[in-house]
């Protein structure tokens, strides 16, 4: 991934993102890939008329007007995991919205759900976001992926209906009729209404986007530590950790409010 502004670190399953700039090209990224993230790439397809980008910016920031303070770190946290995340693996396709269907509440289900280009794996998200309030960045950061392991895992072995319900109807508003047909058998392998002996587990991908001053950064080997302690617990299948780390939310809401204007 060459983002001007972005520079990622990688070690191994561990990914540390810093947001040095919120440059022109991320917000063309943005620009290019709203509409598929809030509606989903086949919706968009099918109502190219409807789900127009300046639409999607007007509904965006009509439910972002509606949030707490707290909520809307979430919520621009949440855009720029979509982003990211796709940039830096190619090979994870997303079969999630961000908006949740017909309403302007908070999204129920998995944050994001992604669909491995092999066809043989779907990885389940959750994304948290805050800014700094212990000692370090990395104390600060460790704390919102520990709540993302912990809300990912619950999610996966839920037997609450609307968590698979959601993650279906997202499925079809995102993918064409074949790879559609892969996402349902997939979902309902990890479902537990469908596979009740299912060792319900599944693939992971936890993330934390942390503002914060980036005169301290996050250290990837603090991330490997967490990997480390998350894997002799055997809750996932296979885990990926990937931490974005901002400034601030403030440059993200004011571009897509002077994108409104245009």
């Amino acid at each position: 991934m060459n983002i001007k502004g972005v520079k990622i670190v990688r070690n191994n399953k561990s990914w540390v993102c810093h947001v040095d700039d919120f440059s022109d090209d991320l917000k063309e990224i943005i620009r290019k890939n709203l509409q598929e993230i809030c509606y989903g790439a086949k919706q968009v397809s099918d109502f190219k008329k409807t789900y127009t980008y300046k639409n999607t910016l007007n509904n965006f920031l009509d439910r972002y007007s509606r949030k707490t303070d707290e909520q809307k770190k979430g919520m621009l946290g949440e855009l720029l995991a979509h982003v990211l995340l796709v940039k830096s693996m190619p090979n994870l396709t997303r079969t999630s919205i961000f908006f949740n269907p017909g309403e302007r509440n908070i999204k129920k289900g998995f944050d994001i759900i992604f669909l491995d280009t092999s066809g043989r794996i779907l990885w389940y998200s959750e994304v948290k976001s805050g800014e700094k309030h212990k000692k370090s960045v990395n104390d600060s950061n460790s704390e919102l992926l520990k709540s993302a392991r912990k809300d990912v895992k619950t999610k996966i072995g839920s037997k609450l209906a609307y968590l698979w319900d959601n993650a279906m109807v997202d499925a079809q508003l995102t993918t064409e009729k074949q790879v559609f047909e892969t996402l349902k058998s997939l979902l309902e392998q990890d479902c537990f209404f469908v596979n009740k002996t299912a060792e319900l587990k599944g693939h992971a991908i936890i993330v934390s986007v942390l503002y914060a001053s980036m005169s301290e950064k996050i250290d990837v080997a603090n991330l490997n530590n967490l990997y480390e302690e998350i894997e002799k617990n055997g809750d996932f299948k296979d885990l990926i950790i990937y931490s974005i780390q901002k400034e601030t939310f403030k440059k993200i809401e004011d571009f897509l409010t002077q994108e409104k204007d245009k």
